[in-house]
């Protein structure tokens, strides 16, 4: 809900709330209030060029004013980070109150002494700042004009949790930032979602934990709701209580009972000590001896959200939960419904929930405590490199299928994408072309890949829809000389945002996998028909059956890209399939309802056929910002 909004208001700058159910935010010209339903308070935000900054100050027990953006702030929350480190807002942080921090970079700034430790005993300190948020509402009386209440967790579901950023862009005026990274995390956590819908088999799942001899399933509704949005089903609700004392014969002999329809257990007990916490010590505090009854150890499906520490274990799971659900959700999915993939890979640069089974060895247990340096300053999809870690996660070969001929159109697509580099990917991009049938083409071609290295020349006449897609999917597992994790097949008139692309694919399967935009334009069904051409992408074991199944080799005249779609269906492949709307579409204006207009958190963009329409997608998404001002460079617009 925006409400209020004035003139002077740029509306691009203004967040309206989709999900979250415990704040909004309402708009004038010179102010914002965040209304939170949570502690009871109004937040009146006076913009620090307005004559209102000077003259008013509010401090009553229904409402509190500051001065924004803030000029810093100090915290005690332990799920906050995250988000900050999202919104670039980290320079801004000024004071934390413990060490327990699983934030790599906050740990960072704090050993280098850019952060001030603050005593919660001596509430004093934190009147040297701006603002000081909280995560709870207690002692009202003690609390000073300057305390902010931020508390996501009281949300129900993991993607309103998550829209707190923009509670927090608020105080920064930075709510566009803000929009664009919800909008990503929500659209690749829905993407998810929607990629279980179609599956039959609903694991049984119990989320439980251990206290004091009892052991208690969870009934967060977040945790159930994941577990939901996942594939699973979580106990029945028919169960007549949730907490069972391992030390009473009867609670113990119910407990297994239930246990045993169990198919995947996570075991969120909390321990000061999660390296000494193994299955021995599992199976101890659930007292069995008989392991034969349950599924969940028989298939080693045993799982703890405690992989992602810091070097004191301090737990980053309330923080990268809280800041990027579509991570938790992709692991989840993995544990339901494995794909092979392998544990250390489950959870990606930011390990959010640790995918470790408690049958791992001591050395793999060890392995998990892994400090990233991950100081972002920028939108979770920004082209700047440095703020990511450099460990490659995944590769992608990127295949722009195009002609011999078109030499101004590979110059110029090698200057689009050579300022982009994703550093948690290794990305290729190669231009496809089918044999060369003139001398002319045979020179300057030579000169290309003496000077780029990044052509492929396939044996196949130049073509449309008689074969060239088959012979590009068809012939990389003998000419490659190692195999990538995804390959895609793009067309030369659509331009790749490879940062966006490579976050969307990261949490994704690495096996059968079958990516890009649906067709019709309306659908958003995956399974329903085929990917568009102009840009979708296959898990490397796809295209390896490609390559040795006679089905596509027997079907390869017609609409290739419909084509590639009907050789899965017809070989029961790609059971995981991703459309990612509404990210990938079609030049405003040039195709109908598969047209829309550009948006920030674009994967693809297809149809550029002129050059005005480049030029416009260049401006939009400002590919030249990173060009620094000189005096070499007499007339450029910065």
């Amino acid at each position: 809900m925006v409400a209020g909004v004035g003139v002077n208001v740029d509306a691009r700058n203004i967040s309206k709330i989709d999900d979250a159910s415990y704040f909004r935010i309402y708009y004038g010209n010179t102010f914002k209030v965040i209304k939170n339903d949570l502690d009871g308070k109004s937040y009146l935000l006076i913009q620090s060029n307005s004559k209102m900054a000077a003259k008013t100050k509010y401090c009553t027990p229904r409402i509190k004013s500051f001065v924004i953006p803030l000029a810093n702030f100090s915290l005690d929350v332990n799920y906050f980070p995250g988000l900050l480190l999202l919104l670039g807002l980290m320079e801004s942080l000024k004071g934390i109150t413990s060490e327990r921090i699983a934030s790599p970079c906050l740990l960072k700034l704090y050993n280098e002494g850019q952060l001030q430790m603050l005593n919660k005993s001596e509430p004093q300190q934190f009147s040297q700042y701006t603002a000081h948020f909280i995560s709870s509402n207690t002692n009202q009386q003690t609390q000073s004009c300057n305390y902010v209440t931020f508390v996501p967790i009281g949300e129900q579901t993991p993607l309103q949790r998550a829209e707190w950023i923009k509670y927090l862009g608020v105080f920064a005026n930075v709510e566009m930032r803000a929009n664009e990274i919800y909008d990503v995390v929500k659209n690749n956590y829905m993407c998810l979602v929607n990629s279980t819908a179609r599956k039959n088999l609903k694991p049984i799942v119990a989320w439980m934990e251990f206290n004091d001899g009892v052991w208690t399933f969870t009934k967060d509704a977040y945790k159930l709701k994941y577990i939901e949005d996942a594939g699973g089903e979580n106990l029945d609700e028919s169960i007549n209580k949730i907490t069972y004392n391992i030390s009473t014969i009867e609670d113990q002999e119910q407990l297994h009972a239930i246990l045993c329809t169990v198919d995947v257990l996570i075991d969120g007990t909390l321990t000061p000590d999660p390296i000494g916490y193994n299955s021995t010590m599992f199976l101890q505090n659930l007292n069995i001896e008989d392991q034969s009854c349950f599924a969940f150890i028989s298939h080693e499906s045993v799982w703890r959200h405690d992989k992602r520490l810091s070097t004191d274990l301090a737990l980053d799971w309330f923080d990268g939960a809280v800041s990027q659900p579509q991570l938790v959700l992709a692991d989840l999915i993995e544990i339901l419904f494995p794909t092979g993939k392998p544990v250390s890979k489950m959870t990606q640069k930011r390990l959010i929930f640790s995918v470790l089974p408690l049958m791992a060895s001591a050395l793999l247990i060890a392995a998990i405590f892994i400090v990233f340096n991950l100081c972002v300053k920028t939108p979770l999809y920004s082209s700047n490199v440095q703020n990511y870690s450099s460990t490659k996660q995944f590769s992608l070969l990127i295949g722009i299928l195009t002609r011999a001929d078109n030499y101004d159109r590979r110059h110029f697509l090698r200057l689009i994408y050579g300022n982009q580099s994703p550093p948690f990917a290794q990305i290729d991009i190669k231009f496809v072309l089918c044999n060369l049938t003139k001398q002319e083409q045979r020179v300057l071609i030579s000169l290309e890949i003496l000077r780029f290295n990044d052509i492929i020349i396939l044996n196949c006449f130049e073509n449309m829809n008689s074969g060239k897609t088959y012979t590009y999917f068809s012939s990389l597992p003998q000419i490659l000389s190692q195999p990538y994790d995804y390959v895609m097949k793009a067309d030369d008139d659509v331009f790749l945002r490879l940062l966006p692309l490579a976050l969307s694919l990261q949490p994704l399967p690495r096996l059968d996998l079958y990516y890009g935009f649906v067709v019709p334009c309306q659908s958003m069904d995956p399974f329903v028909t085929y990917m568009s051409g102009m840009g979708f992408v296959l898990s490397w074991d796809l295209v390896e059956w490609i390559a040795d199944s006679d089905i596509p080799r027997n079907d390869i005249f017609g609409p290739e890209d419909k084509l590639v779609g009907r050789w899965l269906d017809a070989g029961q492949k790609a059971r995981n399939r991703f459309s990612n709307k509404p990210t990938m579409y079609d030049f405003p204006g040039t195709n109908g309802r598969c047209s829309h207009e550009l948006i920030p958190d674009t994967i693809a963009v297809h149809r550029l056929k002129r050059w005005d329409q480049w030029l416009a997608v260049i401006r939009y998404f400002n590919l030249t910002k990173v060009l620094e001002s000189s005096k070499l460079y007499h007339g450029l617009d910065f």
